[in-house]
């Protein structure tokens, strides 16, 4: 498997809006939404920032002694918004035939990367629906901790637990601050 993620561009709507339809938690009723969350932060980047996860692979070119072609096609997107010192994962879809394969790890993994990078101090991840125990489980396998629960006073009567991956701690602040006025 060839997967690389980089940021989202605008050319990768058609697909990432096929991710929001088909995924189980999203629908067809979030591709509005998702659409002018991910234009907000292509435009106003130090919000947030977009990342699709492409696979890449070779097929051939059809006709006997063609090249071979690369094809790519997108099979999960993440939505990380900045407040503060915290990056906030507001989606994350792979899709449906693509989960279990460690793509959602992969995805993860490369935001911690990111976030650390951007100076940030922690990841939080909220989810509401209780219906899908297994994106609960795997938040918990890719390190996060539970750190609340919310009840909602919507239509939707719902509740929401949210998560939290500490990437620095106020000791590993303190430290570097030593050593660069030190």
């Amino acid at each position: 498997m060839d997967i690389t993620i980089r940021e989202y561009q605008s050319s990768d709507w058609e697909e990432v809006k096929l991710l929001i339809i088909e995924a189980e938690n999203f629908g067809p009723s979030m591709v509005k939404s998702e659409k002018q969350r991910i234009e907000f932060y292509l435009q106003v980047p130090v919000k947030g920032i977009t990342f699709v996860v492409e696979n890449k692979k070779k097929v051939s070119g059809g006709e006997e002694g063609m090249e071979e072609v690369l094809q790519t096609s997108i099979l999960g997107y993440s939505i990380v918004d900045y407040f503060g010192k915290s990056a906030f994962i507001l989606s994350l879809v792979v899709k449906k035939e693509w989960r279990g394969k460690g793509i959602g790890r992969e995805l993860i993994n490369f935001i911690k990367n990111y976030v650390r990078d951007q100076q940030q101090f922690d990841i939080l991840r909220g989810f509401a629906d209780d219906r899908y125990f297994g994106v609960h489980s795997f938040l918990l396998k890719q390190g996060f901790k539970t750190c609340g629960y919310i009840i909602h006073d919507l239509e939707l009567n719902q509740g929401t637990i949210h998560y939290v991956i500490h990437l620095r701690t106020e000791k590993d602040e303190k430290e570097k601050d030593t050593f660069i006025s030190g």
